[in-house]
């Protein structure tokens, strides 16, 4: 851990208050006085009070130096998220260091879902094949972002449940409900929804239809 100079729990101390006031200060001190010292002992003073801290800058070299002060001041125990090109943000820790353009894509990431569809579950693999182009094309239409898995922000996953009906002579399988599932990057529900095709409806028929009501609350 630091052991603070007067000059620098001083501008610590005036930082603290500004931001505790509601300000935004900007705290100026030269070349080699100590800022990534000063700013370590503000995190551990936000940290205490329950706060959580992120902290931006616009060079690798300083965010590895600014990471290594941190965990000496803070601890080791302490998990610092490095939000940097290439890296899967985890914006729930604690304390955040990142870049300035990649903070910036990935906070945009997260205002703005973005939809993949994976392969829909099914016994016939045509059945499930239909259900997802069909799912895809009524997104499309009702303006819901699509894109890539490794750019999606929001993964939805499905089954079809499918059963056996008597026509005539012959029996056939015919589509008894689908269920679909929503998470984020972490793997956290964010929608789980089931149809029940109590219509008969044919698989790109109840697929429309799902489609429709899911369109709505993904947006």
């Amino acid at each position: 851990m630091f052991t603070l100079r007067d000059y620098q729990i001083k501008l610590a101390n005036e930082g603290e208050a500004a931001m505790m006031a509601g300000e935004v200060p900007c705290l100026v001190s030269s070349t080699g006085s100590g800022k990534t010292v000063i700013l370590a002992e503000l995190a551990r003073r936000a940290l205490a009070r329950g706060e959580q801290v992120v902290v931006i800058c616009h060079r690798i070299e300083i965010l590895s130096q600014i990471v290594a002060s941190l965990h000496k001041h803070l601890g080791q125990e302490v998990v610092i998220s490095r939000i940097t090109a290439g890296s899967r943000p985890r914006f729930d820790r604690r304390v955040i260091v990142g870049m300035v353009p990649t903070m910036c894509r990935r906070l945009k990431m997260l205002e703005h879902k973005c939809v993949n569809v994976s392969p829909i579950q099914s016994e016939d693999q045509h059945v499930g094949q239909v259900i997802k182009e069909v799912l895809v094309k009524e997104f499309v239409r009702k303006k819901v972002d699509l894109c890539e898995r490794d750019l999606a922000t929001v993964f939805i996953t499905g089954t079809t449940f499918l059963t056996v009906r008597s026509a005539s002579r012959q029996s056939q399988q015919a589509i008894e409900s689908v269920s679909v599932e929503a998470r984020n990057r972490d793997g956290e529900i964010l929608l789980s929804a089931s149809y029940d095709n109590e219509k008969l409806y044919t698989a790109s028929r109840l697929a429309k239809e799902f489609g429709k009501a899911l369109a709505g609350k993904l947006k």
